[in-house]
């Protein structure tokens, strides 16, 4: 784990976390590292789903407070992911 991630998880208070996968990522590469993870924490901090259930999390967080987002879109063709971009913004 590089140090952009583990401070930002640090300062979060998931530093036990983050020390057990940087030392996992140490060990055995990134795939130990990411196998590391507990699946409860992945959970909590990324969401996946369809544009309009992402659309609603995204507003979900925008009332809570959180401003700045992280999306990532996997579809390749330019058009369909403008669309889904459309979703997503509203």
């Amino acid at each position: 784990m590089g140090d952009g991630y583990y401070n930002q998880y640090v300062a979060r208070g998931f530093k036990a976390m983050a020390d057990a996968v940087r030392a996992a990522w140490a060990e055995g590469g990134a795939k130990a590292g990411a196998e590391a993870v507990p699946p409860e924490f992945a959970r909590e901090m990324h969401f996946a789903g369809s544009a309009e259930a992402c659309a609603e999390h995204l507003d979900e967080l925008e009332s809570a407070g959180f401003n700045l987002h992280s999306v990532s879109i996997v579809e390749r063709d330019p058009q369909k992911r403008a669309e889904i971009y459309r979703k997503l913004v509203g």
